[in-house]
């Protein structure tokens, strides 16, 4: 969304987007492709499949979405967390996902049946990072209270 435009027009720009909760997505040229919408609230962020089959977004909705590559269909809404979602990443193999809220939990979906297979708890604020290691071995989630 650079396209020769001011710094501020930009993030005025990413700032509409998140407030409407939609993503806009850019190839080659950086040129908007699509706009994927669907969530109620604004974006938090968002994290591509290891293998770029698929995108997953973060929402003040409480929700995250995983849209499939190509067709930009949104193949199913993860649901479960009390609080807004803040992030979202990718396991290195693409066999899960993690997603951090400031319900002071994160949690572990199944990137075969979206099922949620573990609660992360232990941080005393809300979630607001996390991350695989390289060789997806570990999961470091951060939070609010000064924790990692």
């Amino acid at each position: 969304m650079w396209w020769g435009r001011g710094r501020r027009q930009w993030r005025e720009t990413v700032d509409a987007l998140r407030r409407r909760g939609a993503l806009r997505l850019h190839f080659g040229a950086l040129r908007v492709v699509r706009e994927l919408a669907g969530h109620t609230g604004r974006l938090a962020g968002c994290a591509w499949a290891p293998d770029g089959s698929a995108l997953v977004t973060a929402s003040d909705d409480k929700t995250a979405r995983v849209w499939k590559a190509g067709d930009w269909s949104c193949v199913r809404t993860l649901t479960g967390h009390t609080g807004l979602v803040l992030a979202c990443a990718w396991a290195p193999d693409g066999s899960a996902l993690v997603t951090a809220s400031d319900d002071m939990t994160a949690r572990v979906w199944s990137a075969g049946d979206w099922s949620c297979v573990r609660t992360l708890t232990g941080h005393t604020a809300g979630v607001v990072a996390c991350a695989w290691a390289p060789d997806g071995s570990a999961l470091v989630t951060a939070s609010g209270d000064r924790t990692a």
